[in-house]
């Protein structure tokens, strides 16, 4: 806790008749003492008297403030308090008792003020120095608040709470050089005070950010066992827990942290990181709703409210998010980053490196931007930017996740720039660590089980299921389906449609799947699986399904679009479904030289893809995707139109207008100047697709013939042909 100090000084006294029960002086000094041992009531009892007595005695006032202030009436300590300072200008003690209260009240800029003043007003007043570190803190000011500590460490060398909070300083500073310090400072805090909480959870924060994971987790376990109710060192558990992938866990931890103080915007912030973690946006949005909604002021909160409406598509409320952190803290890095990504994805690439460029100014090893700027640039990245993300290589404390960000960047640029071997081996390692990253996290998915996965589709879509259920649901031609492998051209196939005025691309969706994963609630038995709720669907159910599909639509496009595309690349083992429920729609497939798409999918770094990392994973994938698409061409169930890679790139024109002519529409040749539309593109290809038609992908894999020597070993030992699928 923050301190009042009550540095030696000359009292104002005057003459007064008022009756008191014994005299002021000692009405003060009883209130005094009563004051350090906590009992504020009869403190504040006692100081009211005193003033009552002596109304023109400032350092009654200020005491009496001071009193108020911990028993949270906080209008009072204020009027009280300033009285103080009009009575006495020059008392330092009073200003110290002020930033205190604004401190209280989260008024931080209020609080640096006063404490500004105090310490002014008597340079050697070494609480306000103290206070004021913690008040820079608070701010995210933390190379001030370390410069403020360490003057205050000068006076007071073994204030545990003072090094404690310089550790914190130190340690938040996103610096690496400032570790060692740090450690030290937090170590010596421990000397001085063995069981000192705060100190063990700072102490554990900075082990957690050098990797060393365990001995971080024994501090937090060891806060614990001193105050078995500190919230703060159970939430501190859960993110080392939710960073191994141990979710189940983490979220035990967080619950905890939560039921002991429910009013922390931090504890149900926790949630919010998990869900998104989980990959779960809407619940994530949620919980940092809850946590601004406890605290406006609340920083992490919109951060991360913002990251999750990004991730489900709402650019307008998540800039919204960003700039509400930003203005709270203009250092943000996160934020920062957070709004170059929603600038690249709506195609202001000037802006976006800007804003990536803005983020590394406050946090120089942010990764993230290194890599926002690398796979925007690309060879035009600046040579001062590049040595940089080399130079972050070298630290032996970077996380994994940070160093396969950057390997995927320089790879990226390299390969732009022709260095066709350093870039093979950035993206070897590259793809290892993420791979490493997601067995840690639980996010690699049973390739057997995929298969299984297949043979269900397979063996439940038939031409029978298909034919008894025709009719069921009415024919609706406003939704297209544009499927295929990721990376073979769906994002090009899309961008070139929604060119048309009559066309609107609404990017990957997700409903297709949630509607197959919920369809055992639609039939009302949760507990059966997906492929058994099939046969339990009526026309009305089915009605339903569809319906809700639709009316998504039609708060994705606006009234003139007579066609929405739905670009989600893993629809197509759902073209059964598809066709069941909505089927109006039409199909285009998109294939490539699968050579082409691995290496591409090699480059991408997909975060929550279980197969890219892997060529053995990759060929599996591959295969079953052959097989799927094998059968939809064998019963046909919609209207398909397959669509070649190459043959776009070699015949836009020609392929444009057969892409229209498939949709029923008439020409409009907007479509040709496909990278001049304005709109949101979430996809990997939204820098290539808004550039003019090149045809510099098509053979890269001939650049990498070496690394993808096993893919091809692989894939003949599946069966599969490597020139398109």
């Amino acid at each position: 806790m923050l301190k009042v100090g009550w540095p030696k000084q000359r009292l104002t006294t005057a003459n007064s008749l008022a009756p008191a029960p014994m005299p002021w002086r000692r009405s003060r000094a009883s209130g005094v003492v009563l004051f350090q041992l906590g009992r504020m009531d009869e403190a504040a009892a006692l100081f009211a008297r005193g003033v009552a007595a002596h109304p023109e005695s400032a350092g009654l006032q200020a005491k009496l403030g001071a009193a108020y202030r911990n028993l949270r009436r906080f209008e009072e300590a204020r009027d009280h308090l300033r009285k103080a300072i009009e009575l006495e200008p020059a008392l330092p003690d009073p200003w110290n008792s002020l930033g205190r209260l604004a401190f209280d009240q989260r008024r931080y800029t209020d609080a640096e003020a006063a404490y500004r003043t105090a310490i002014r007003l008597h340079p050697r007043f070494t609480v306000a120095f103290k206070n004021l570190g913690r008040t820079l803190l608070a701010l995210r000011r933390r190379s001030d608040a370390a410069q403020v500590l360490r003057a205050y460490l000068q006076f007071e060398p073994d204030d545990h709470e003072a090094l404690t909070d310089l550790a914190q300083a130190l340690g938040e500073q996103g610096n690496p050089d400032l570790l060692d310090d740090a450690e030290a400072a937090c170590r010596r805090a421990l000397a001085l005070a063995p069981g000192f909480a705060d100190a063990l959870d700072n102490l554990g924060n900075v082990l957690r950010v050098r990797g060393r994971l365990d001995e971080a987790v024994a501090c937090y376990q060891r806060a614990l066992l001193e105050d078995p109710h500190r919230a703060s060192s159970c939430h501190l558990i859960g993110h080392v827990l939710q960073y191994r992938g141990r979710f189940e866990e983490a979220a035990r931890f967080y619950e905890a942290a939560r039921a002991l103080e429910p009013e922390d915007p931090r504890f149900h912030s926790d949630f919010g990181s998990l869900s998104a973690t989980r990959g779960d946006y809407d619940d994530s949005a949620l919980h940092y709703l809850s946590a601004v909604t406890l605290d406006p002021t609340f920083v992490e909160g919109h951060q991360g409210r913002g990251q999750a409406l990004l991730e489900l598509g709402l650019h307008d409320e998540a800039e919204t998010c960003f700039g509400a952190a930003l203005r709270l803290d203009p250092t943000l890095a996160a934020s920062w980053v957070g709004l170059a990504r929603l600038q690249s994805e709506r195609g202001d690439f000037d802006l976006a490196c800007q804003s990536a460029r803005e983020a590394l100014v406050h946090q120089p090893d942010n990764a993230d931007a290194h890599w926002q700027l690398a796979i925007t640039l690309k060879e035009r990245l600046a040579d001062v930017e590049l040595q940089a993300m080399q130079g972050l290589l070298g630290r032996r404390d970077l996380p994994d996740r940070d160093r396969s960000l950057l390997h995927f960047g320089l790879a990226g640029v390299f390969d732009a720039r022709g260095n066709f071997e350093q870039a093979a081996a950035h993206l070897e390692t590259a793809n290892a660590l993420q791979a490493a990253l997601k067995t840690a996290w639980d996010v690699r998915r049973d390739p057997d089980e995929h298969s299984l996965f297949i043979d269900q589709l397979i063996a439940s879509f038939t031409p029978n299921f298909l034919a008894r259920r025709h009719g069921w649901v009415d024919p609706d031609p406003r939704p297209v389906f544009v499927v295929g492998l990721p990376r073979s051209g769906t994002t090009l196939v899309e961008q070139v449609l929604a060119s048309h005025p009559q066309v609107h691309g609404a990017g990957e969706l997700l409903e297709v799947l949630r509607i197959f994963e919920t369809l055992p609630a639609l039939v009302g038995q949760p507990r059966i699986d997906p492929f058994q709720a099939l046969e339990l669907l009526s026309p009305e159910s089915a009605t339903a399904a569809a319906q809700a599909y639709l009316d998504s639509l039609k708060t994705l496009a606006p009234a003139m679009a007579t066609r929405v595309i739905d670009k989600m690349p893993d629809n197509i083992q759902l073209l059964g479904l598809i066709a069941f429920l909505w089927p109006g729609s039409r199909v285009i497939v998109c294939n490539r030289d699968l050579r082409d798409i691995a290496v591409s999918c090699w480059f991408a770094g997909f975060e929550t893809n279980s197969w890219i990392n892997s060529w053995e994973l990759m060929a599996r994938w591959f295969a079953d995707h052959q097989r799927i698409l094998e059968h939809w061409q064998r019963i046909q169930p919609l209207k398909c139109l397959e669509v070649g890679y190459e043959s776009l790139v070699g015949n836009l024109e020609g392929q444009a207008r057969r892409m229209v002519d498939f949709l029923e529409l008439d020409w409009d040749p907007a479509c040709l100047n496909f990278q001049t539309t304005r709109r949101v593109v979430r996809t990997a290809s939204l820098v290539q697709v808004r550039q003019p038609l090149h045809s510099r992908s098509v053979g890269r894999w001939k650049n990498y013939k070496r690394i993808l020597q096993p893919l091809l070993g692989a894939l003949e030992q599946h069966g599969v042909a490597v020139s398109h699928c």
